[in-house]
């Protein structure tokens, strides 16, 4: 099981593995994650969700922000092994019409 936030670049799309619970504890972390993408010009994301079980408002508008950003520069944020009850706050928060998420990290990385 992950219990940091890590960072692993394939060429020019960057993967994310969460943890289990994104929350206040590792917004921060996470914020600081993106802002250092953006600052080496990396836009092209994929989150591995595999392991995340909880996520809080504050980990969603860190992601929202950083998907237009990445947007605004030619990337995107896209999602892999995202699992249901993560897929249902996407879809309640209507989230699911601005993130695609992906049954593995292979198949989001091509999509780029």
């Amino acid at each position: 099981m992950v219990e940091m936030i890590q960072r692993d670049d394939r060429n020019e799309v960057t993967i994310i593995t969460v943890p289990a619970r994104l929350d206040a504890v590792l917004s921060e972390s996470l914020n600081q994650l993106f802002g250092d993408l953006m600052a080496e010009g990396r836009c092209k994301v994929v989150v591995d969700c595999r392991h995340l079980e909880f996520l809080n408002s504050i980990v969603i508008g860190i992601l929202v922000g950083f998907h237009q950003k990445a947007t605004k520069k030619g990337g995107n944020l896209k999602f892999a092994n995202v699992p249901l009850p993560v897929e249902d706050v996407f879809r309640l928060t209507k989230l699911g019409q601005v993130f695609k998420w992906y049954p593995s990290v292979d198949d989001a990385v091509a999509d780029f």
